[in-house]
């Protein structure tokens, strides 16, 4: 078997993670865009300094609920403005998020519980809290504790 093998073009410093970046960008260019939401079918622009400040807000309600640095947190969601904010917030704490399609069943859910050793989940809907629910119920899909609808 051949290997080939590329040098990096960046050295990035592994202390680092994406919660420094969007700290950087608030500081240094906090009016910088870095996010747009649809409202009233109108794009709205949300600033870098409007990000973190949201995301801060999450990350104190994870920790006012006693999560922090290792913890794994299900997010069951379609791909949505609230999605990347909660996995924000959940890195900014030093926990890491672990996704669920929200197309999960029960039986499939409580594996990726399991397996990811999750103590807390975040669904879209209550249809998607209820397979959460339905998989804490299943033998050995008891580890999370807490389940919050955006």
């Amino acid at each position: 078997m051949n290997e080939i093998s590329t040098p990096a073009k960046l050295d990035i410093d592994p202390n680092l993670s994406i919660s420094d970046f969007l700290l950087r960008h608030a500081t240094d260019t906090p009016s910088k865009t870095l996010m747009c939401r649809e409202v009233a079918g109108e794009w709205q622009d949300i600033p870098a300094s409007e990000v973190l400040q949201t995301v801060r807000g999450i990350a104190k309600g994870l920790i006012a609920h006693g999560y922090g640095k290792g913890d794994a947190i299900a997010i069951m969601s379609r791909t949505r403005i609230e999605w990347a904010l909660l996995d924000l917030a959940i890195w900014q704490i030093g926990a890491f998020s672990v996704p669920v399609y929200e197309t999960s069943s029960a039986h499939q859910t409580q594996w990726i519980l399991k397996d990811s050793g999750c103590t807390g989940a975040i669904t879209e809907t209550a249809e998607n809290a209820a397979v959460i629910e339905e998989a804490r119920g299943e033998e050995d899909g008891h580890g999370v504790t807490n389940v919050w609808v955006i």
